[in-house]
């Protein structure tokens, strides 16, 4: 499956994630509830949205996802972080031009 389009959603939380990702394989499919978040080396680090329950109602389901071989890992975070340190370029020239 390609990435067909990364979406960031930056965040301002001072301990929270740095940002959340949704990602678009082959145009056909949404990966959403991706989490940015920084290690303890201060690196951003990508983290995949896991089930935690389900609404018996029908009002909300959790979905999760995860990348079954280390190749399809490194490829989705490689671009999930590039969109993001794009979106955190993009922000800072909007505050250079104000």
């Amino acid at each position: 499956m390609r990435i067909t389009k990364v979406r960031i959603r930056l965040c301002d939380a001072q301990k929270g994630p740095l940002a959340f990702a949704s990602v678009v394989l082959d145009g056909d499919y949404i990966v959403y509830g991706m989490r940015i978040i920084r290690r303890a080396d201060g690196a951003p680090q990508l983290l995949y949205p896991e089930a935690s329950h389900v609404r018996t109602w029908g009002q909300k389901r959790a979905c999760a996802f995860r990348p079954l071989s280390s190749t399809a890992h490194k490829r989705m975070e490689q671009a999930v972080l590039k969109a993001y340190e794009n979106k955190i370029h993009e922000k800072l020239q909007k505050a250079d031009d104000r």
